[in-house]
């Protein structure tokens, strides 16, 4: 039986020379069977219907956001959100198999992308895209997901991605899938209704946060991030595998594809 993979994004609002509308950019989701998603569909809908709400969206669950007449969780208590965020966590930690997350500084990525780079992957969406598919086949050949099972991916119903997402996919399944562990290409549900896709909002939402709060650090203080209650529930201590490119991450990242792209060019150089 396939592997299915649920990814939901961060930052698809931004816009070129605009990184502070959406600083970090990134892609996170989890990859479980058929059957454990089912299982998750149930137990998920089960802690909506104890809160009675019909869907789970982590940017609606602040407080800002809760004192606002009309939304989803007007009038929620910092205990009842934080029950209810723990609930959801706990479930998207233990019944899915594995989760990933690739995530890019914006503001880096404009500063230090060369052009070519920028014009190749036209929104730094893409780029997460590509980081993101490379990491699960790095996770396959490294035992987090069994041998010889091969995956699909279900991400968000956006208009803006949805044409270019399946030409990335088979990009990277034609130049690194050796293995042949990319099945078919991508499809798309909306997450207001695709509980899985709710999972991976969840995730992909905490990861940018810690993100966001590394880079505004003090940058005389530690680099490693701190991981909470809430982040081992989400799978941190085993289960959870995360990439974020950022400054001299990003800069290293650059180089080493500059470095193989000469190395290419050098190599058909000197075939007879």
């Amino acid at each position: 039986m396939s592997l299915v993979l649920y990814a939901d994004e961060t930052g698809t609002h931004y816009k070129e020379g605009r990184a502070t509308d959406a600083p970090v950019m990134g892609i996170a989701g989890y990859i479980a069977s058929p059957n454990d998603w089912a299982k998750l569909d149930v137990e998920w809908r089960k802690v909506l219907d104890e809160y009675g709400v019909d869907r789970f969206h982590f940017s609606e669950l602040g407080s800002l956001s809760r004192s606002k007449p009309g939304t989803l969780y007007y009038g929620w208590s910092d205990q009842r959100a934080g029950e209810f965020l723990d609930k959801l966590a706990m479930l998207a930690g233990t019944i899915p198999r594995f989760g990933f997350a690739a995530l890019v500084s914006v503001t880096d990525y404009e500063k230090i992308l060369p052009q070519f780079h920028k014009d190749l992957y036209v929104h730094p969406y893409f780029f997460c895209l590509h980081l993101f598919l490379n990491m699960v086949l790095d996770g396959m050949e490294t035992g987090y997901v069994p041998p010889g099972k091969q995956y699909s991916l279900c991400l968000d119903d956006s208009p803006q991605f949805k044409e270019r997402a399946p030409r990335v996919w088979d990009w990277i399944k034609h130049e690194f899938d050796v293995d042949d562990r990319m099945g078919a290409r991508p499809t798309f549900e909306n997450s207001r209704s695709c509980r899985p896709l709710q999972c991976a909002d969840l995730l992909i939402y905490r990861m940018r946060q810690k993100l966001d709060n590394h880079l505004n650090r003090d940058k005389r203080g530690p680099t490693k991030f701190d991981i909470t209650k809430l982040d081992e529930q989400l799978g941190a201590k085993g289960k959870l595998l995360v990439k974020s490119y950022a400054g001299k991450h990003l800069k290293a990242l650059v180089q080493r594809h500059l470095d193989e792209v000469r190395r290419d060019r050098l190599a058909l150089l000197q075939h007879p």
